[in-house]
């Protein structure tokens, strides 16, 4: 079996580094996979909200430079066509004063007939404007749309929120002076149609007392300017492989990279573009920001039926949804290029790791082998000094029990002497009486028959007496069925002279149990304990000596407590009372192994425990301290 061991511990020694390094090896591949995954997963995470923001940010952008540049165009369009409006009726107002001067010969009607005629069939802005002539009174004298209207008077003319506008050229005749004004007009006959702004450039023209003006309506020309704008975008779109995109209030598409759709009527788009368009216009919304939807339709990138990510703002003053997108696809893809990355870290940890265990195996391969032969000479060498060793501890204990047994046959014998003494004198004074008698020829036979039964009774108690010796000193241990009260009354005749002789008086508790123990092995430590505390109560010279004997079973257990009054155990060595040959006593008056040989009778051959304490308490009012002995042993060992 030992040689069983050892091969044990060897194989361990061999083996365990090698187990030791593959299962270090595998948690630390484990360990180093789990936390590029985890710290991959930030990273994707990280990637993700950085892709989103940038593509966010970039795609919104790309939308706030296309609405400030239609801001721009608008502002600029106005002012373009106020400039252009000024210009033209500066020009128009040199043609008139170069007739004047080439014609000053004639009168003013004449020379007003002729700069009419030079100016009613002047156009610019796609053929849209025209000049118009007032005079001081508000009379038209030019109206090129409707000559049949020309000599009407329109001082009272107002527009459609009841601006007399006529009235403002009026003035302007009247302060010679020249400048804008705008109104608004119907651009059609039809006077419930829609007003719309118009603007105005009107001169004061001296020579002929009149004022010469031209308009246009701002929309007309914005609309020329979105061509010009939607041109440039859609340029610039395509150069940049944006994919920015404009939708009006009619769901037309004025910009895409897509150019087969641009400018069709929305019945006109294919069903997908529709659905797609119908799908944005739900989504928008009211001024701008994020929305998602799949994508039916994208010529750039060949992509379809591909969720996507757009931002949208509106631009009110044109009625225009401006838009700039990117796909969620694009992050599929850098992320499948990430995880690619992660992979290959991962296969080249592991590969590392790998490599490192093989080499850490092999290395501690050869020191295991190694130090198990060293180690297996030791075991070689330790065991036989481990034999001897326990021969010798076997030697000792054989002794401690010897001399335990010794000591307590002395107390016994001390015992026996101390129970001998009455009952030999009274055997000594029965038989002198008997023999005095019978020499003066008094002895009665009552007498005779009295002292032979006193004889008898002292002869019954010493051979009992013997008895409780003898079975004492037996020497092999049998579990026994007995009773508490048996076991106590054994101890009891072993040293109740003694003890009486002392005046040392037993407090007794004892329930009447039937226990399954070693008997003989429990009266020894009752005997060690009570002749213990016997010579306590000697070297402290006290009276009033008080032992407290309690027994009872509870749960399956005997449980013994002794008290006394002696005093108690001193603190700063009551830990140690059980530990071999340590004794407080003289030299001559104790071996330090009484304590000791008890202990190991509770815990090894009666498998209990046994502990000390000091206590305080009362006994018929009367305060006392001492030391509490407590015994705890199974009843069926």
């Amino acid at each position: 079996m030992k040689k069983y061991n050892e091969n044990q511990i060897l194989f361990i020694i061999r083996w365990a580094p090698i187990s030791f390094i593959v299962i270090i090896s595998i948690i630390i591949t484990y360990l180093r996979i789990n936390d590029n995954n985890i710290l991959h997963n930030k990273e994707i995470l990280e990637l993700k909200k950085n892709f989103i923001q940038t593509k966010n940010n970039l795609i919104k952008n790309d939308v706030y430079a296309v609405e400030k540049y239609l801001q721009y165009s608008k502002a600029k369009s106005e002012n373009e066509l106020r400039v252009l409006l000024k210009n033209k009726v500066y020009r128009a107002h040199n043609i008139a004063s170069r007739i004047y001067f080439e014609n000053k010969d004639k009168n003013k009607d004449e020379i007003l007939n002729l700069v009419k005629d030079a100016l009613r069939h002047m156009r610019f802005n796609d053929n849209r404007a025209y000049f118009f002539i007032h005079n001081i009174k508000g009379q038209s004298l030019l109206y090129p749309l409707n000559k049949s209207l020309e000599g009407k008077n329109y001082a009272s003319l107002q527009d459609i929120n009841g601006y007399y506008f006529v009235q403002t050229i009026i003035k302007k005749v009247e302060n010679k002076t020249e400048g804008y004004d705008e109104y608004f007009w119907v651009k059609e006959k039809n006077l419930s149609s829609k007003a719309y702004k118009k603007i105005i450039f009107t001169k004061y023209f001296e020579a002929l007392d009149i004022v010469i003006s031209t308009g246009d309506y701002i929309i007309d020309y914005e609309n020329n300017i979105k061509i010009q704008v939607l041109k440039y975008i859609n340029t610039l779109s395509i150069q940049k492989n944006s994919s920015l995109f404009i939708i009006n209030k009619d769901k037309k598409i004025l910009s895409h990279s897509n150019v087969n759709l641009l400018n069709k009527a929305f019945d006109e788009l294919p069903a997908n573009v529709q659905n797609t368009i119908l799908d944005i216009s739900e989504k928008i919304p009211k001024k701008e920001g994020f929305i998602n939807y799949i994508n039916t339709f994208d010529v750039k990138n060949n992509l379809k039926d591909e969720k996507q990510t757009t931002f949208i703002k509106v631009f009110s003053p044109w009625q225009w949804k401006i838009g700039s997108a990117y796909y969620d696809k694009e992050l599929t893809s850098l992320i499948f290029n990430e995880k690619e990355k992660l992979n290959k870290r991962i296969d080249d940890d592991f590969l590392f790791t790998l490599k490192a265990s093989i080499f850490s195996t092999f290395a501690f391969l050869l020191v295991s082998f190694f130090l198990s032969s060293l180690v297996s000479k030791r075991f070689i060498s330790y065991r036989n000094e481990l034999l001897k060793e326990v021969e010798k501890n076997r030697l000792k204990d054989s002794l401690l029990a010897q001399q335990s047994k010794m000591a307590a046959m002395g107390e016994m014998l001390a015992n026996i002497a101390h129970q001998w003494r009455q009952p030999l004198s009274v055997i000594s004074t029965a038989s002198s009486g008997i023999r005095l008698k019978s020499e003066f020829s008094s002895l009665e036979e009552e007498d005779l028959y009295h002292s032979l039964e006193t004889i008898d009774n002292s002869t019954v108690y010493l051979s009992k007496t013997i008895d409780d010796f003898s079975n004492f000193f037996k020497t092999s241990k049998i579990l026994t069925r007995t009773n508490t009260k048996k076991i106590w009354e054994n101890v009891e005749s072993l040293i109740f002279a003694q003890f009486k002789n002392l005046n040392i008086s037993f407090v007794l508790n004892i329930d009447d149990e039937k226990v399954y123990l070693l008997s003989n092995e429990l009266i020894q430590v009752l005997l060690n304990l009570l002749s213990n505390a016997k010579d306590q109560f000697v070297l402290n010279k006290q009276g009033g000596c008080f032992i407290f004997v309690s027994m009872y079973v509870k749960d399956e257990s005997l449980h013994i407590k002794i008290k006394d009054n002696a005093g108690g155990i001193d603190n700063h060595i009551i830990s140690r009372i059980f530990e071999p040959y340590f004794t407080t006593k003289y030299r001559a008056q104790g071996t330090g192994i009484g304590l000791y040989m008890s202990e190991q009778i509770v815990t090894k051959s009666l498998k209990g425990n046994i502990s000390a304490t000091n206590r305080k308490y009362k006994h018929n009012e009367v305060p006392y301290e001492g030391a509490l002995i407590t015994i705890i042993i199974p009843t069926n060992i």
